[in-house]
């Protein structure tokens, strides 16, 4: 019993004290029973009060229960002395604590009698706290989707119940299950990572309803749901193909001819998107799904790598390798001509040439295109004739005797062709060895081979003695110190790009005495055209020199014509060098003129 202290009365030597107990509670109803005393004394020792009277009380409690009035009757017999009464003891039934197992108890009382009268006064007490809602807690405060997390409820009862929902990323709360006692275990759906495609956690929050025999109360818990490593995107496909179709005719790739285009197909993982695309193939990178690389330049298995980052951040690596055959152009490894007799046996005055040849060409899977062709010409004509054409393997040698007229050089042509380009050699067989040969003319002659045109031709190596020029200077003798011809120099340079056989044309007047050396060539570039290209010099409208170079099939080789120019005038009248030429082929021509020529010449 606790005890309050003492009231007052209107008699200043009586007063009183208001008791009261918790007799019992109960956990499941969440109430508590009482028991109630009033003690009436005297403060001062040798007096007794007399007398009738009543004590009004009445018992009210915090959560709003206010009882009636209650009464007890003072008689004579209630002789009041300074031992004191215990009047008005009075049990309370059970009265319900709040939601939260809380509850104070007052008792209010006054009393009047004969001969005093007291206030109203009130004694609270605070009475046993009653556990209520259940106070949740986790087994883990992070924990991936598709695993399990168990709530335990920590009740107060063992017969409470609960009922839990789950609210996701404070959204509209779900029901789970209903009416388990101490925990409960949840398997996180993973469903719902298809609510957070571009984030790799959310929040989930549990809603514990406790109930006894009615809902006591609700507690919440929050933990983290995290995406687990293993939901990724998904790179199901990685397509390669040549943009050129070399891959569909030789079976692979082919080195430095193919590219490759590489198409990825992917997807992300729970409604995860693809964000980002990284594509390494030959030697660079690409960020962009569908790309096409340059030109496969390593032969042997290439390998393409593809990475995919999707919206959540996550990223995913797959490789692939491509076969890439090694390719190289057509291949002359060997070419050369000598003259012959009629079974090959070298011989300089013989009416046959000996060609040996040896070429080759890259097989590809042995479906690359093959063609070699053997033709020949004499050099001083327009078109070649073909000796051999061979198209049975992927490498052509051996050895070819052809008839050579003796007083006329060849050109000796071998072309091989591919699926993709063409290379060709050429190689010169002089005419057959004269000691010297007058042309027909009368106004050529030549040493050491047949003469072909007009002038002064020579084969042999050559060394003049006491040579004496006509405005008397002595070669021979002013040959150590290298001045043999005091010259100068002549330059002529012309660019165009228009195809016209007859392109150039350039006329120079020469009066006086000297000696003269030009040199002119036309310069072609590698377009793939094929025809012919010439250049020719005359001199005072006779042909002096004439060079030219037909090609029969495309490539991509430069071609490079020449003619030189040697002689000595000795006369004051206005003679002409006159060089032309051109070419059927297309694209840029560049024509030169360059040499010396003595400071005794005049040129205009």
């Amino acid at each position: 019993m606790e005890w309050s202290g003492d009231y007052g009365t209107s008699n200043p030597y009586i007063a009183y004290q208001i008791g009261i107990e918790e007799t019992d509670y109960s956990v499941s109803d969440n109430t508590s029973t009482f028991r109630t005393q009033i003690f009436i004394y005297r403060t001062n020792t040798g007096y007794t009060t007399y007398g009738s009277g009543t004590v009004y009380y009445r018992l009210k409690t915090s959560v709003g229960d206010v009882s009636d009035w209650y009464t007890y009757n003072l008689t004579s017999d209630d002789k009041i002395t300074s031992d004191g009464i215990y009047v008005a003891e009075d049990t309370w039934g059970p009265r319900i604590h709040n939601a939260e197992g809380d509850l104070d108890v007052t008792l209010e009382c006054y009393i009047e009698h004969d001969t005093f009268s007291s206030d109203s006064n009130e004694f609270t007490i605070s009475t046993t706290h009653i556990p209520r809602t259940s106070q949740p807690t986790l087994d883990a405060s992070n924990v991936d989707f598709g695993d399990e997390i168990t709530i335990y409820t920590n009740r107060a009862s063992s017969s409470f119940t609960h009922h839990l929902y789950y609210s996701f990323n404070g959204g509209d709360a779900v029901g789970i299950t209903a009416g388990f006692g101490d925990s409960y275990t949840w398997t996180i759906p993973t469903d719902l990572m298809n609510k957070i495609p571009n984030n790799t956690s959310a929040n989930i929050t549990f809603y514990l309803y406790t109930f006894g025999d009615s809902l006591i109360g609700c507690k919440t818990i929050t933990f983290t749901a995290t995406v687990p490593s293993s939901a990724v995107p998904e790179i199901s496909d990685i397509d390669c193909m040549d943009p050129y179709e070399y891959e569909a005719t030789y079976g692979a790739y082919v080195q430095n001819k193919s590219k490759v285009k590489v198409t990825v197909t992917a997807a992300g993982c729970y409604s995860s998107t693809i964000k980002n695309y990284k594509i390494t193939a030959n030697g660079e990178n690409y960020a962009f799904n569908g790309a096409t690389t340059d030109v496969l330049t390593t032969a042997g298995e290439n390998t393409i790598n593809v990475s995919v980052t999707d919206s959540r951040g996550r990223t995913v690596t797959k490789t692939v390798t491509i076969n890439v055959l090694a390719y190289s152009a057509p291949d002359i490894e060997k070419l050369a001509a000598v003259r012959c007799i009629s079974d090959g046996t070298p011989d300089e005055e013989g009416a046959y040439m000996k060609v040996t040849y040896k070429a080759s060409i890259t097989a590809l899977n042995d479906k690359n295109n093959k063609v070699f062709t053997l033709q020949y010409k004499m050099q001083n004509a327009t078109y070649y004739t073909t000796h051999l054409t061979y198209k049975d393997d992927y490498t052509w040698e051996g050895t070819a005797i052809i008839s050579a007229d003796v007083d006329y050089g060849y050109n000796v042509l071998l072309v091989v062709q591919d699926a993709f380009s063409t290379t060709s050699q050429q190689v010169d067989v002089s005419t057959a060895f004269a000691l010297i040969d007058f042309n027909t003319s009368g106004k050529g002659v030549a040493f050491g081979k047949a003469s072909e045109k007009d002038g002064f031709e020579c084969a042999l190596d050559t060394e003049f003695k006491n040579v004496i020029l006509q405005d008397g200077t002595d070669l021979d003798k002013d040959k150590a110190n290298r001045n043999l011809i005091t010259s100068k120099n002549y330059t002529f340079d012309a660019e165009t790009s228009t195809t016209d056989k007859n392109l150039f044309n350039k006329t120079i007047n020469v009066s006086g005495t000297g000696l003269m050396l030009l040199n002119a060539m036309i310069k072609c570039d590698n377009t793939s055209d094929y025809g012919t290209t010439e250049i020719n010099c005359k001199l005072n409208d006779e042909v002096y020199s004439s060079a030219c170079i037909r090609r029969t099939q495309s490539d991509t080789v430069e071609d490079a014509v020449n003619v030189t120019f040697l002689y000595y005038f000795d006369s004051a009248e206005n003679q002409t060098i006159n060089f032309y030429g051109g070419s059927t082929k297309n694209g840029k021509k560049v024509f030169k003129i360059h040499g010396v020529y003595s400071e005794g010449l005049i040129i205009n």
